[in-house]
Order: structure tokens, then sequence, then C-alpha cells
């Protein structure tokens, strides 16, 4: 009897921290997230500003994990359904699931700077890419930090919770 509390105490605390791990799984995508999509907006700005290549062109030559994205919206471009940019931006964002780690706050700063892509002059748009960047950085510090903190919290309150259950099972 006394080995089975024990097994049970041992597989309480286990699956305290399995579960705090579970948790936690979703702070280091929104961190890649914004990394990854960091690069391909500084690759989009090369394209657009220094290859002078059009805005439908360079968003085909995106490649990673958001690719398809991007193909989405040159082809919308393409084929004239992008009356609402921002609309259209959105839709994709709900279509592709590399987006699905990026909080609201992440996908307003992309849809803001999607509403003003490609309507402006050279100088223009290379400040409009340079603000999107410097905002990214800073949502890419603020999940770094959230992702420090709330990691290290729920690990610590599954570990805990699975030793308050193994001793009440003790």
């Amino acid at each position: 009897m006394i080995c089975m509390n024990f097994f049970l105490a041992g597989l309480s605390v286990l699956a305290g921290v399995y579960l705090s791990y579970r948790l936690t799984s979703k702070f280091p995508r929104r961190e890649k997230g914004l990394k990854t999509l960091y690069n391909d907006i500084s690759k989009l700005e090369n394209y657009v500003c220094y290859y002078q290549e059009s805005l439908i062109i360079a968003l085909r030559k995106i490649e990673g994990d958001y690719a398809e994205f991007f193909r989405f919206i040159s082809q919308s471009m393409e084929n004239c359904n992008a009356a609402d940019i921002r609309r259209t931006w959105a839709s994709g964002m709900e279509q592709y699931t590399a987006f699905s780690f990026l909080n609201n706050t992440d996908k307003e700063c992309i849809l803001d700077f999607a509403e003003l892509l490609g309507k402006s002059d050279s100088q223009s748009q290379k400040q409009l890419f340079k603000s999107v960047k410097k905002q990214l950085e800073e949502r890419l510090l603020e999940s770094k930090q959230e992702s420090s903190h709330n990691v290290r919290m729920y690990r610590i309150l599954g570990f805990v919770a699975g030793i308050a259950l193994a001793i009440i099972i003790i």
C-alpha cells in the first residue's frame, strides 16, 4: 500500500510538471514568430526599397513560416481583391496558423503597417519599414520578458501543485 502511495505521489509530481510545460509552450512560439516576422519584413524592405521591385513580386519572394501568408496577400493584390488591404491582411492572419501565437497588439502593429505599405514614395516607405521594425523589436523584447516571467511562474506552480498533491496522497 505504501509503495502504491509513493508511486501515485511521484506520478502526481510528474503530472504537475508535465502540465506546466504544456502551458508554457506557447510563450517561446510567440517570440519565434515575432523574430521570423521581423526577418521577413526586413527582406520585404530590401526587395521594395532597395531592389525597387513591385510589392506583389516582393511579397512572393518571402520564404519561411509566413511565406503562404505573403503569397496570399500578393495573390489578393494581383486579383484586385485587396480593395480594403487591412481586411485582406486580417483575413490572411486568421487563415494561417503562423499568426496564432501572436497577440492582438502584435497583429494590430502588422495591420497598421499593411495599411500604409505601398502608398507613398520610396523615402516614406523606408521610414515605414524602419518604424514597423522598431515596433516589432519592442514587441519582441516584451515577449522575451513575458516569456521569462510566465514560464518560470507556471513551471514552479506546476511543480508545487504536484508536490501538494503528493503530500495529500502520502
